[in-house]
This record gives C-alpha cells, sequence and structure tokens, in this order.
C-alpha cells in the first residue's frame, strides 16, 4: 500500500479535477490479465484481472474483476474484489463486492452484505450554510 496526502482533491490527477474532461469508455472484461500503472481520463469498466496503480475517472470493477493496488479516481464503484488503497471523491461499495483496503473518501456507500476490511477517512464534502 502506498502513503497517500491528506487533501484528497489535490492529490487527484490534475486532469480529474477540470470540468470539462473526455467521456470516453473503456470496457475490459474476464480473461484480461494486467500488471503495471494504468492512466485513463474516461470511465473504466473493469472485470479482468489488474495489479498495480490505476488512474482513472471512473472505475467500475465489475463482479468479476480483481485489483490487488492502488487506485486513485473520481468515482469507484466496486462490485468485484479489491485488495489495496482507494483515494476518490465518492465510493461506492456494492453487495457482491469483497475489498480489504484503506480508503480517503469525500463520500462512501457501503451496500448491505458487502465485505470490507481496513480503514476508511471520510471527510465528507463542505456545506455552504
Amino acid at each position: 500500500m502506498f502513503n497517500t496526502p491528506k487533501d484528497t482533491k489535490s492529490s487527484l490527477p490534475e486532469q480529474f479535477g477540470k470540468a470539462e474532461v473526455n467521456r470516453r469508455r473503456s470496457v475490459l472484461h474476464d480473461g484480461i490479465r494486467i500488471e503495471g500503472q494504468w492512466v485513463s481520463d474516461g470511465i473504466v469498466e473493469f472485470g479482468g484481472q489488474f495489479r498495480g496503480g490505476l488512474s482513472v475517472e471512473t472505475l467500475v470493477l465489475t463482479k468479476d474483476g480483481r485489483i490487488n493496488g492502488d487506485i486513485r479516481a473520481q468515482i469507484v464503484t466496486i462490485e468485484g474484489t479489491l485488495d489495496g488503497t482507494i483515494l476518490a471523491q465518492s465510493v461506492n461499495i456494492k453487495t457482491s463486492a469483497t475489498v480489504k483496503a484503506d480508503i480517503q473518501t469525500e463520500s462512501i456507500s457501503i451496500d448491505s452484505g458487502a465485505a470490507f476490511e481496513g480503514r476508511i477517512s471520510c471527510k465528507g464534502v463542505p456545506s455552504d450554510r
């Protein structure tokens, strides 16, 4: 696992903070194995096996997907298996997920039935009150 800065917004890749993000979509399902670093400025739907670091705008890890590594993204949805860390603005852990991770986020939801082990740092979004 890696050490992550405490300021979530400033530690996300610069292109993800911009309002105009190219909404390309990559779909990779079971049978795919990737090791290394992966960077994408679009939506990544992943159902294969990945080991390494991902920096993406939006990640959807499908039920068949397995990631062993570190994720940096705006939005992360986990339906499969993750062992690593997550640094994101929003994290959604679905019922079918098995997650062993340290998470830094502004918003998190964990569905009933999901397996989670790790630490969560959730600072929330400042209100304008």
